[in-house]
């Protein structure tokens, strides 16, 4: 009866959250745990024939991430897995702009012989550019989460060397910057210093 009880709760846990797939400026767990308090890293992996880039217009006048496929045998994306809270999705899809620029996108993850279903946010027909820039500190969050995941080296030097612009509005600048310093000061590799898995 206890062994019962046990799966059921399992099951209702498993029902519970979620698996959410970040691979911009929500890859280090200090940023996405100030939109998403509940989150906790699960894994990282490689998704080949997908692309990050810096391909999506936002309302602030700026470019931010997107994830697509992409030909080309070295074409691989980076990613992080975190598990998180379904009531907490919520505040993800506010903090992402759910439905005004990002759509979301769900797949099938597999790391270890582990499948997770995840979902994601990727950019909206509409708002797809190649116009805009992102701003510096945005772009400097998507570094630092690569760095904190340790993904390879070759692979955060394309984002270092991505071209940026300064944010006009510096209340803004002045948080965002704060937030990365924070972030550089937590230092960690890749879960458990397992390699990384391809999907």
């Amino acid at each position: 009866m206890q062994t019962l009880a046990n799966n059921e709760e399992a099951v209702r846990a498993a029902r519970d959250v979620l698996h959410y797939l970040a691979y911009g400026s929500n890859l280090h767990p200090f940023r996405l745990t100030r939109r998403v308090p509940n989150a906790r890293l699960v894994a990282t992996t490689r998704l080949d024939g997908h692309a990050v880039s810096f391909a999506k217009r936002s309302k602030d006048g700026s470019s931010k991430c997107s994830l697509a496929t992409a030909a080309g045998a070295d074409c691989a994306a980076y990613v992080a897995i975190y598990e998180l809270p379904l009531v907490e999705k919520r505040l993800l899809d506010a903090a992402e702009g759910l439905g005004e620029g990002y759509e979301q996108a769900d797949f099938r993850a597999t790391v270890e012989n582990e499948a997770y279903d995840v979902f994601t946010y990727v950019a909206a027909a509409s708002h797809v550019t190649r116009e805009l820039l992102p701003y510096d500190w945005y772009k400097s969050m998507v570094v630092e989460g690569a760095r904190y995941h340790a993904f390879p080296d070759e692979y955060v030097r394309r984002f270092e060397l991505q071209p940026c612009m300064p944010d006009p509005d510096l209340g803004r600048r002045n948080k965002a910057v704060a937030i990365v310093g924070q972030m550089r000061r937590i230092k960690k590799g890749a879960p458990g210093g397992a390699p990384l898995q391809n999907v």
